[in-house]
């Protein structure tokens, strides 16, 4: 096994907000939304803040199931996914929220449901079309593009391994109880 890495919880929080922006730029909207068949261009800019926004709901909601999924001990999950909501509230959600009201309650209804379907045991298939259904705005969207579930789908499923293999290789510090680290 590979030589542990220790990291604080805010370290693991900033550790987790760049894995965020590794899966939500704008090199990864362009190339979702190809795959998906939404299309947009220079000329109209609110269709690529809309693919961006539900990349960051979709991978926001993995990274936090992930999160629960790895770290066996609650307290440890649940300050290290607060150390990242914090740093993903200070440097996204509260500049987006000056421009956009709205935004807040797309959030919330958008990362209830993505958690709702990964508890109830859906995998990258069933994200992906969520995912389109999002995007779209139709419920129709995950029926009718099977070529965008077969793209999206394993990509879902690698971010959630990512997380996992992650952790593997971290040890995190400053823990209120710090529980020593376990083979996953």
């Amino acid at each position: 096994m590979s030589q542990l890495h220790s990291l604080s919880i805010d370290e693991c929080g900033d550790l987790m907000f760049e894995w965020l922006q590794s899966h939500c730029n704008s090199k990864k909207s362009k190339e979702v939304a190809q795959a998906v068949g939404y299309k947009y261009s220079i000329f109209s800019p609110q269709r690529k803040i809309r693919v961006m926004e539900e990349l960051t709901f979709l991978y926001t909601s993995v990274a936090i199931y992930g999160l629960n999924m790895a770290l066996s001990d609650e307290t440890t999950a649940k300050e290290v996914i607060d150390a990242f909501l914090e740093k993903l509230h200070r440097k996204l959600f509260d500049v987006v929220v000056k421009d956009d009201v709205d935004f807040s309650g797309r959030y919330s209804e958008r990362l209830s449901g993505y958690f709702h379907l990964f508890r109830s045991g859906g995998d990258g298939i069933g994200a992906a079309g969520d995912f389109m259904v999002g995007l779209f705005g139709t419920p129709n969207a995950r029926i009718n593009n099977l070529p965008g579930l077969l793209h999206l789908a394993p990509k879902i499923e690698s971010a959630l391994l990512s997380i996992n293999h992650m952790l593997q290789l971290i040890e995190i510090t400053g823990l209120a109880s710090n529980p020593p680290h376990t083979e996953r």
